[in-house]
């Protein structure tokens, strides 16, 4: 909670500068957001959770048992 007090104000502070703005995907408009958030976002979380969680985990807990918790924690990270 502390850090997000701490880091709130830098945060807005960034997100309205104009090389900010334009970053990663051009101009934001309306299409573009509901795009990224309504299909880009879920793709990229599900194949996440498919790589990590189904394939890597289940993988490795059948070679190292539980020690694929932090195996992956740190692959993860």
């Amino acid at each position: 909670m502390i850090g997000l007090a701490i880091l709130l104000p830098w945060i807005i502070f960034f997100a309205h500068q104009t090389e900010f703005k334009g970053y990663s995907f051009g101009t934001p408009t309306l299409p573009k957001y509901i795009l990224i958030l309504g299909v880009l976002f879920p793709l990229y979380y599900i194949g996440e959770e498919f790589f990590f969680r189904g394939f890597l985990f289940l993988g490795l807990w059948k070679r190292v048992g539980w020690h694929s918790f932090w195996i992956t924690d740190i692959i993860f990270t």
